[in-house]
Formats: structure tokens, C-alpha cells, sequence
């Protein structure tokens, strides 16, 4: 397969990828997989797919997903989000910030401590879109 994302990425990311490959998958294939909108939005109880959200949510909602799922830091998150989207790094970082009210150091600090503040955050700034958020966050407790 192609490499279709060239991103830097830390030894110990990288280390912690390989270990979480299925037999003969290529790190960008895991990638896609762990980072593909249908892995991140999942089906909700009543089987509904919710791939209707604003951009902003899908920004933030996918770079939250690299940090916690892959243990990516945040500026590899954005980096990866950014290129799996074909926009500027600059724009989802001002996704994962301004949207929310919050600098780089309050967002950072809101991604490494527990999931409910930045819930409660996202969930105050998408009212609209609390159930996605809810099951979001359950699946990042699998």
C-alpha cells in the first residue's frame, strides 16, 4: 500500500503503533483504521450513524481520538488529523482552541487529564450534538 500520510511521529508512538498492528498491516493502514470517520462514529444503541457534524466537532473529536487512542501528542494528533483531511494544521489546531474558548496550553491540559472536562467542554459548546458526543467518549473507555 502506499503511503498515504507522512507524519513524524515519536519512537515511543511508533512503538506503541506496531504493537497494536494486525498480522502483515502496515502502520498507515492502522492508522486509517483507527482514524477512518466510521471507526470514530460509531453506531449508537439505536443503530444510527452519525457522520453529520460539524466540521469543528469532527476536527476536535478526531484529534482527541489520535491522542487518547493512540497516544499520539497533540501536535501529532493535529498533524495527522490535518493531513487525513487535506487542510492546514493551522486550521485544526484553531478548531481544537478557538471553538472551544481555549489557548494551545488550556487545550493541551484539557487532553491530558480525564475525558469528562473535555466532554463537559464539547458538550456546552455542541448542545445539539450531546448524544454523538456521549457515545464518543464510551468508545474511548473500550
Amino acid at each position: 500500500m502506499e503511503n498515504l500520510h507522512k507524519i513524524e511521529i515519536s519512537k515511543q508512538t511508533k512503538d506503541k503503533i506496531i504493537s497494536s498492528l494486525k498480522k502483515g498491516e502496515s502502520i498507515d493502514e492502522f492508522l486509517l483504521r483507527l482514524l477512518n470517520i466510521r471507526s470514530i462514529y460509531q453506531l449508537d444503541k439505536e443503530n444510527i450513524l452519525f457522520y453529520n457534524i460539524p466540521i469543528p466537532l469532527q476536527y476536535i473529536l478526531e484529534t482527541v481520538h489520535a491522542a487518547k487512542a493512540l497516544g499520539l501528542t497533540r501536535i501529532e494528533s493535529i498533524r495527522f488529523v490535518a493531513k487525513k483531511n487535506n487542510v492546514g494544521e493551522g486550521t485544526v489546531s484553531e478548531k481544537c482552541t478557538r471553538t472551544l474558548g481555549e489557548n494551545v496550553k488550556s487545550f493541551d491540559e484539557l487532553l491530558n487529564k480525564k475525558n469528562h472536562l473535555l466532554k463537559a467542554k464539547l458538550k456546552k459548546s455542541y448542545k445539539k450534538f450531546t448524544p454523538q458526543i456521549d457515545i464518543f467518549f464510551k468508545s474511548l473507555e473500550v
